[in-house]
């Protein structure tokens, strides 16, 4: 998204919308003018929440959303399985946490695990322990994390579960005849060319 459509956006929304959420099939830290974005949300009276895969956060930019007191971050650790080089990606993730953790901002982080049934889980699992003096284990089943999804590993810090998460495919099976969702009753999507839809799936 460039500029101008970025401007002309926040303008339309900012007398009827609460905050700007940076996601939607996208890594929001690509942006090349990520920072002004925000300033531009922040300067409107919005709030900021991003959506990041977390591989760009031991860059610059990871530096510079710590001194913009983004309301919440979101980083899918599901990521990982494609990640190379493990060991670096939850390094630097960690480097940028313990940097919230010691900082003025309010941001609060979501470490999400939207694959909790995968065995991948168990190298970042083990790794937050170590870090987090903490002792989480991974469920078997659903069943035994549907009542509690979020643990909380510092005051700004959380970790997320959930199951497996499928972006809808025409070509698919069906799953159910009737549903129910939030869009454009809460909230709504706005792509990067500009174009309205309902909700990010």
């Amino acid at each position: 998204m460039d500029i101008p459509v970025f401007e002309k956006i926040i303008n339309q929304v900012k007398n009827f919308a609460d905050e700007a959420v940076f996601h939607v099939l996208g890594e929001p830290l690509l942006h090349p003018e990520l920072e002004y974005f925000i300033d531009h949300v922040h300067g409107s009276e919005m709030s900021v929440m991003i959506t990041s895969n977390g591989t760009l956060l031991g860059k610059p930019v990871g530096k510079m959303l710590i001194k913009k007191n983004i309301r919440c971050i979101n980083i899918s650790l599901h990521a990982a399985d494609e990640i190379n080089n493990q060991d670096v990606y939850i390094a630097d993730i960690f480097d940028f946490l313990d940097s919230i953790k010691n900082s003025s901002c309010d941001t609060i982080v979501n470490l999400r695990l939207w694959n909790i049934l995968s065995e991948e889980n168990t190298f970042i699992i083990n790794k937050i322990n170590a870090h987090f003096n903490c002792s989480i284990s991974i469920p078997d089943r659903l069943k035994d994390f549907k009542k509690n999804k979020s643990i909380p590993l510092t005051d700004k810090i959380n970790l997320q579960f959930d199951s497996r998460f499928e972006w809808p495919d025409i070509n698919l099976p069906e799953i159910r005849k009737t549903g129910f969702c939030y869009g454009l009753t809460s909230h709504i999507g706005i792509l990067s060319d500009g174009t309205v839809i309902p909700c990010c799936l």
